[in-house]
């Protein structure tokens, strides 16, 4: 099919805007080209009748200039009653009834990991298992409890490399939140190591995997 244009002309004949049209039935309105104050063609941008779509004036990754667009969400009274999207689905953002945005610190409920495990001789022993190839473990709490009578320190050991080391009191313990989430390498385990033998020391561990 043939297409058609229209100029649209300022007093002294100079060219500001060429509008194209799909000739069919009806005509359909395709695209819009602005020029400047010489005339000169500045950008098209493509038009749709049916479904106005807007077009960022900036792309993925550019340096950032103009004003900002303001977003909007969908209002929920609970996330629980919202149904799933699938993964690598376009998705909406989520605020609740007052408009909040509702997010979540460092990951996806899908990355949480945790792990509890216990130690009588002193050895390292696991207590997160590794995440897997290229995906490290961060570690954001960490519970140790000391049911000995005696004094000792605990080790928390990205495989075999000290990271953070507790002291846990007899008939004791201590917990800790990591503010600043602990990085493990990728594809390791975490695990516990007491300073002794004792009866008996546990760990419970949580936190979350990423890629970076």
């Amino acid at each position: 099919m043939a297409n058609s244009q229209i100029s649209v002309t300022e007093g002294s004949g100079k060219n500001i805007a060429t509008y194209s049209f799909t000739e069919s039935t009806t005509k359909e309105l395709q695209r819009v080209s602005l020029n400047d104050s010489t005339g000169a063609a500045i950008t098209t941008l493509p038009v749709s009748i049916a479904t106005n779509t807007p077009v960022g004036n900036v792309a993925h990754d550019a340096a950032d200039s103009g004003a900002p667009i303001k977003v909007g969400s969908k209002a929920v009274s609970a996330l629980s009653g919202v149904t799933l999207v699938a993964s690598l689905d376009r998705n909406d953002g989520t605020s609740d009834l007052d408009g909040a945005l509702i997010v979540r610190n460092n990951y996806t409920l899908g990355d949480l990991v945790s792990g509890n495990a216990s130690n009588t001789d002193g050895s390292s022993t696991q207590v997160i298992a590794s995440s897997g190839a290229g995906v490290k473990t961060y570690i954001t709490d960490v519970t140790l409890s000391n049911t000995s009578s005696s004094n000792i320190y605990v080790e928390l050991k990205d495989g075999t490399t000290v990271k953070w080391t507790f002291p846990v009191p007899a008939n004791g313990g201590v917990t800790h939140h990591f503010a600043s989430p602990l990085a493990g390498t990728a594809a390791t385990a975490w695990n516990f190591d007491p300073s002794a033998a004792t009866t008996t020391v546990y760990c419970s561990a949580a936190g979350f995997k990423s890629k970076i």
